[in-house]
């Protein structure tokens, strides 16, 4: 005897005559609860999967995507959009293949969150993969992390594009915090923000390794916090040594209101592993604390290949390495007794500070070195118009 669904948004009898259990193909752009037996929606689709075991599959229907005409001569291929109600949960293993960032968009109306990624079970990691999509206007209120995604599972992004997200807390487009990984590649942020503490675009809390790769951060801010861009921390507990990187990563006009790392701020905080940061751009990024392009935090940290220019820290109470006094106006490295920070074949260009070190300044670490980078045009109310070592 059929069972009669507990609730409209997802009925096992009418999906199971359509799909595989572990290939759902979304046909439907809406959002609205109905169930129909002739479309699926992304929230059926994901209500299934989450009742069946094992890695499951979502992809879209072409038919989804609309085409101009091939007359004018310029053909453009238009965004789809679903807009959701409510968040959508994912509680199990799931990938997600969307067919392009320029074709199709969800969006959170700018009054929900999109995705809340989690489990009942602490032991056992369910990662989510995701490639392909445009989260927008994601919006979570008071008290409330991660405004298009949250997650506590591993989490995999390729070729993503995340804007006009917005969280009342920290992590304006994504908040994770678990014990798996978390990777980023070829994937965009722009314009999201985090109101009420840090990480405009997106706050990532690992044991496992942490990367983002050939991806943009644009435009991002933390209103009242720290971190306008990224915050990338490296936390104790792993089962195996990890680290973080970033490779290729353009980090350009972000803001962080009230506190450090107007572009990036990372931190290991765990015995073995680095911190690369390698032929990447930080650009016209900016703070009220330390290190307008880049913050960097205890262990061991590399600077490899990449170009700081314009960026702008300020002074605030407290700040992440020196109190009463903000410092590197390109990069800050707040060091331990075991630290070190090596910064290799690199350009500073017009950054300042009002603390020390207009374009570095480095605090108790243990070593520091730098080599064959190019220093010009940079400048400070206090010591170190371009370096300030402590």
């Amino acid at each position: 005897m059929k069972r009669t669904p507990s609730r409209g948004l997802y009925s096992p009898e009418l999906l199971e005559s359509r799909i595989a259990p572990a290939a759902i193909i979304v046909t439907s752009l809406a959002d609205d609860g109905s169930d129909t037996v002739a479309e699926i929606t992304l929230r059926e689709a994901i209500d299934a999967a989450n009742l069946a075991p094992g890695t499951d599959t979502i992809t879209f229907d072409p038919a989804l995507i609309p085409v101009n005409p091939p007359s004018p001569p310029v053909v453009t291929t238009l965004h789809a959009k679903i807009t959701l109600t409510s968040q959508i949960e994912i509680k199990d293993t799931l990938i997600i293949k969307g067919p392009g960032v320029d074709k199709l968009a969800i969006s959170g109306n700018d009054n929900s969150r999109i995705f809340d990624i989690f489990d009942s079970d602490d032991a056992v990691l369910h990662p989510t993969t995701i490639s392909g999509l445009s989260f927008e206007h994601g919006n979570v209120g008071v008290g409330e992390n991660g405004g298009a995604i949250q997650s506590t599972e591993s989490l995999i992004l390729k070729n993503t594009t995340f804007s006009n997200n917005y969280a009342q807390r920290a992590g304006g487009a994504i908040f994770v915090d678990t014990k798996g990984i978390v990777s980023i590649t070829g994937s965009a942020f722009l314009n999201n923000t985090a109101f009420g503490e840090d990480s405009g675009a997106m706050y990532a809390r690992a044991q496992g390794s942490i990367s983002v790769i050939k991806s943009l951060v644009s435009g991002n801010s933390s209103s009242n916090g720290d971190v306008g861009g990224i915050s990338l921390y490296l936390a104790p507990g792993g089962s195996k040594p990890a680290h973080i990187l970033v490779d290729s990563v353009t980090f350009l006009g972000n803001s962080a209101g009230a506190g450090d790392g107007g572009g990036l701020w990372a931190l290991n905080n765990t015995a073995t592993g680095k911190i690369t940061v390698k032929n990447s751009s930080f650009a016209g990024n900016t703070a009220t604390g330390d290190g307008g392009g880049l913050w960097l935090g205890a262990g061991i940290a590399s600077v490899t290949g990449s170009t700081f220019s314009n960026n702008t820290a300020g002074t605030v109470n407290g700040g992440g390495g020196i109190v009463d006094v903000g410092g590197g106006g390109a990069l800050f490295h707040d060091g331990v007794t075991s630290a070190s920070l090596t910064v290799k074949s690199s350009k500073f260009e017009g950054n300042s500070a009002t603390g020390r070190g207009g374009a570095v300044n480095v605090d108790d670490a243990l070593l520091a070195s730098i080599a064959g980078s190019v220093f010009s045009g940079n400048s400070t109310r206090a010591e170190g118009g371009a370096i300030s070592a402590d």
